[in-house]
């Protein structure tokens, strides 16, 4: 089968094999070619490329008890015994793990089987999917560099002619305002996953990331990481530690991502300063396979990358491949894919279709969609992907522009711009999830095509300073409680100003530590102070070493004269909080209760003989209409029994609703709400909730008829 590069536009000649790519692209609309790994029963359709004499396995978790232990199992015998017998049937030659010396249970139980002579893939795979200590059978795919060669009118020297800046790639996002706010940081590690890096390339060696606990070129693992000689990455496609780029494409994504600023030399990068992680698995040719894909993804996660640039795919919808995207994200990775150039759905190809991938597809330097550039529903932005000038390694060859530096055309150009994006705002933010330099990237994103998110620009075309710029923080409602994961001191957002929470006696008399929200430093900065906050109104407190039981009333507290007025005025002592002598001092002490009779504000009251629960607020009784909201603010042990006497004496006040900051959703419906006062915000995407810190378990399942006693604000 021709390789899968081969199907790319070249010196304007359309391959022969691009009839073949239309043909596989109608089968895959039709949702074919993947379901034969789902279903191995319908596994007799062509395949896309892949590996011939080999296949992924990953074996059930019943089955790593005999499963054997060596990353490297030569011959069939595994020691299981079915799978043993199909090995020896299939002629094995090795069955190997393709993340070797893993804790992990997913990982560890993830091999490639290679068989010593081809196979018919589609025959062995129903094979090993039908064995039951085999969780699931797929081929290894093949995949490539996503670059569109330029025509020979392209290939001028210094400039090419055109009436556009040569590095107008940069220049089209909007870099240079960014760098008046941050020019990277070389605490940032890029992983660059595709052919290599020229890693002696004059404009990229000062950002070139180096294993520190590894000594080059000494045959040995000095780290202990599994890879003998990773100074500089590693090597997947020929198994060393050299991921030197005999390529090009590699190293022309890396000039993208980190090419050095400021140094008078050649072009830049988005990121000035930075660390560029080499991790190589594709050949000389640009083509490579997806067990080894899945190897570097790992590599990289695990030796401290936090953006992976994946500007490569091909084959069908990869198991195993998500299996890595899906560790990467759960370490905070961030993990960036060409849509691809095939101008078709994106969907259907490894890594850009899968989840947690941020897909990129490609434009020109007028902002139009590039001819090539694939699309969907799974592209999240476009960025500059036609006649990219960046560097040139030594090991390849590219459409040159001067002596180390050449341009390039494709998604696998626009990827590096979205990925150097990513880690220009990780160095803002070092923090932030996957999800919130994505919302950070979305929000920033210059719309195109179609308003909102479509299928050819997603969000839109990348734009750096929006995306970075600290002037508007990320900001939380009111009703939020704060903290930096730098120091101890908590907040509540009230009327856009944070007021301390003075002790966590005084936070429990009001919250769920399950609530905090951890802040950027920057967001804290952004918050006026307001008053210290106390205990809730008609918290019961008492100073350790003293006796004396108070009642919180607004900024004062009222001694309880004696245990039988305690008692006469349904207080437990469970609920008495032990505080500080200095916590104490904060309050003023005014009347004494001394007589059973009212409450106070901010008592919890109820009669024996009814259900409803009303709180004290300036002397009429709220109603607090269902346990959703009363859980959200309240215990039930607070709540005070009183006389139906007492309870006709109040007069009716308005309802009482959620605490503001609760997350709130119909039972019946998708959309999750934040609570602002008598006001419901929609949180527009699972993005925007994790950006904000919000978690899914936090939210409150409640009716319809509830949230429709809120107004509905502006969406987040």
């Amino acid at each position: 089968m021709s390789k899968f590069h081969d199907l790319f536009i070249k010196d304007g000649r359309a391959k022969v094999t691009v009839a073949v790519l239309i043909v596989f692209l109608v089968l895959a609309s039709l949702g074919i070619y993947f379901s034969f790994y789902i279903n191995p029963k319908t596994a007799s359709q062509s395949l896309p490329p892949h590996a011939k004499n080999r296949v992924i396995v990953k074996f059930k978790e019943s089955a790593k008890e005999n499963l054997k232990k060596e990353d490297v199992i030569a011959g069939p015998d595994v020691g299981i015994s079915s799978v043993t017998t199909l090995n020896q049937k299939e002629d094995v030659k090795e069955v190997k793990k393709i993340v070797p010396s893993t804790s992990s249970d997913e990982l560890g139980r993830t091999y490639t089987i290679e068989f010593k002579n081809d196979k018919d893939i589609n025959s062995v795979i129903k094979k090993y999917s039908s064995d039951p200590n085999i969780e699931y059978a797929e081929p290894d795919y093949q995949v490539t560099t996503q670059v569109e060669p330029n025509d020979p009118y392209y290939a001028s020297s210094g400039s090419w002619g055109q009436a556009y800046a040569d590095l107008w790639g940069i220049k089209k996002i909007n870099s240079s305002a960014a760098w008046d706010i941050t020019t990277g940081s070389i605490s940032v590690v890029v992983a660059v996953i595709d052919t290599g890096i020229d890693y002696n390339h004059p404009d990229l060696v000062a950002n070139v990331w180096v294993n520190s606990d590894e000594v080059p070129n000494n045959g040995v693992d000095d780290d202990g990481n599994g890879y003998i000689d990773d100074y500089h990455g590693y090597d997947f496609y020929n198994e060393d530690g050299d991921p030197f780029d005999d390529h090009a494409h590699g190293t022309h994504v890396s000039g993208t991502i980190g090419g050095v600023g400021n140094n008078g030399v050649g072009v830049v990068g988005i990121n000035w300063q930075t660390k560029i992680m080499g991790v190589k698995f594709l050949s000389s040719g640009g083509s490579g396979y997806i067990s080894d894909a899945v190897s570097s993804t790992y590599y990289a996660v695990n030796n401290g990358a936090k953006v992976l640039s994946n500007s490569w795919g091909g084959g069908g919808r990869s198991t195993t491949m998500q299996t890595a995207i899906d560790y990467a994200y759960n370490h905070g990775v961030v993990f960036v894919a060409a849509a691809g150039n095939s101008n078709s759905d994106a969907y259907n190809y490894t890594p850009a279709g899968l989840n947690h991938v941020m897909t990129i597809a490609a434009t020109d330097y007028q902002d139009n969609k590039a001819s090539f550039s694939s699309w969907g529903d799974v592209v999240e932005f476009a960025a500059p992907g036609v006649d990219v000038l960046s560097l040139k390694s030594s090991g390849g060859s590219c459409t040159t522009v001067g002596t180390n530096y050449c341009r390039m055309s494709g998604t696998s150009m626009a990827t590096p711009h979205a990925a150097g994006l990513a880690a220009l705002v990780l160095s803002i933010n070092p923090s932030m999830t996957p999800d919130q330099v994505q919302t950070a990237m979305q929000n920033g994103a210059d719309d195109l095509g179609a308003p909102g998110k479509d299928i050819y620009f997603g969000y839109g075309r990348i734009n750096a300073a929006n995306s970075i710029t600290p002037a508007a923080p990320i900001t939380h409602v009111d009703g939020t409680i704060i903290k930096t994961s730098l120091a101890p001191e908590v907040y509540l957002l009230e009327s856009g100003k944070k007021r301390h929470v003075t002790s966590p006696e005084v936070f429990h008399s009001w919250f769920d530590w399950e609530d905090l929200i951890i802040v950027s430093s920057s967001e804290m900065s952004f918050y006026a102070a307001g008053g210290d906050l106390g205990f809730r109104p008609g918290t019961l407190i008492k100073a350790s070493g003293d006796p004396k039981v108070f009642l919180v009333d607004g900024g004062n507290k009222r001694h309880i004269v004696s245990p039988e007025i305690f008692a006469g005025l349904g207080y437990q002592w469970a609920n008495v909080v032990s505080i500080s002598p200095s916590e104490e001092d904060r309050y003023n002490r005014t009347d004494d209760l001394s007589s059973v009779g009212s409450h106070i504000n901010g008592t919890l009251i109820k009669t024996a003989g009814a259900p409803e629960v009303y709180l004290l607020d300036g002397g009429k009784k709220r109603h607090i209409p269902n346990p959703e909201v009363f859980n959200s603010r309240y215990q039930w042990a607070e709540i005070v029994f009183i006389s139906n006497d007492e309870m006709s004496n109040y007069a009716v006040g308005d309802r009482i609703g959620f605490r503001p900051g609760s997350l709130a959703r119909a039972s019946n419906q998708p959309q999750v709400y934040v609570i602002t006062d008598t006001t419901k915000r929609h949180i527009s995407s699972p993005s925007v909730l994790s950006l904000l810190g919000y978690r899914w378990e936090r939210i409150i399942l409640t009716t319809e008829s509830e949230l429709n006693n809120y107004t509905t604000g502006e969406p987040l």
